[in-house]
């Protein structure tokens, strides 16, 4: 069964967006996991709204890490790698987008691994075409 991807309203400020899975935020559905997620306007972090973070997000050549990863979360004051990124793997196949291997990355690591903080998260399935219009809208 595939999840949904939306961008809603952050909980810890309305004015701010967020990644939604399933129709929560997505701090709340890494919480069913014993996972600590990131919230806009709650730890300094927004979510990624750079146009080539969000081409990569797609496939499209843009805004990969070196580890593979792409940003979901960037630092809210200045957007600095070095602050820090909430990333994450994005394979893509014929119908399906797949997110995996989260990870708080920083410009300084050259190559950061697995974090082990986060590797009880499952994969999250996309249904591809869904996943790209929710982006595309994004994109304009």
């Amino acid at each position: 069964m595939a999840n949904l991807l939306s961008v809603g309203r952050s909980s810890a400020d309305p004015n701010l967006a967020d990644w939604h899975i399933d129709g929560a935020p997505l701090a709340r559905w890494m919480s069913r996991f014993d996972c600590a997620g990131p919230t806009p306007g709650d730890s300094s972090v927004l979510a990624t709204r750079d146009l080539d973070d969000l081409r990569a997000l797609l496939g499209r050549p843009g805004g990969v890490l070196p580890s593979g990863r792409v940003p979901l979360y960037g630092c809210a004051r200045c957007a600095d790698l070095d602050c820090g990124v909430f990333a994450v793997r994005v394979t893509h196949d014929q119908d399906t987008v797949s997110w995996t291997d989260f990870a708080w990355e920083y410009g300084s690591d050259q190559e950061p691994g697995p974090s082990a903080d986060y590797a009880a998260l499952p994969t999250i399935r996309f249904d591809r075409e869904r996943y790209e219009a929710v982006l595309g809208q994004l994109l304009r």
